[in-house]
């Protein structure tokens, strides 16, 4: 997290050098807490609540990090990898920045538990729903943004 928030808000160093250190290591911390929610969840709950839960732990801090107090750092959503690429999420206007962290999201559990299925049991049927599943994911919201659209 500590690399994340100094590579993507490098520029805070100009401003001021102590406050970009605090700013580094306070955000750093709080973006920890969604992750160890969900390690302590997936320890008691098992893996499929716990990737659900890092989900939605995920998004409650980013919301409460936008919406709810007085440094919002909205640079700082998962969505903001595609900035150069906007023709891939235009479907965003519908959903917001929130989807777009939901998507992202569910598209990086889903991979991983691909690879994790591949490596314990190789090409096997949920592996191949897995697949199926992760390409839908990708795939459906441009294609319903596209229809919509008049694409």
């Amino acid at each position: 997290m500590f690399t994340w928030n100094v590579t993507t808000t490098w520029w805070i160093w100009n401003a001021s050098e102590p406050g970009a250190i605090a700013a580094f290591l306070a955000n750093s911390l709080l973006m920890c807490l969604p992750w160890l929610a969900f390690r302590i969840t997936k320890r008691k709950l098992g893996n499929t609540i716990g990737y659900i839960s890092l989900i939605a732990f995920w998004l409650c801090f980013e919301y409460i990090h936008l919406h709810d107090w007085g440094l919002s750092w909205p640079w700082l959503t998962l969505v903001n990898v595609f900035a150069t690429h906007i023709e891939w999420i235009q479907w965003y206007e519908y959903t917001g920045t929130s989807g777009g962290s939901l998507w992202v999201l569910l598209s990086n559990v889903l991979i991983f538990s691909l690879f994790m299925e591949y490596q314990e049991n190789g090409r096997s049927k949920t592996y191949f729903a897995l697949m199926i599943t992760w390409l839908l994911v990708i795939i459906i919201p441009s294609v319903l943004y596209n229809s919509k659209s008049g694409n």
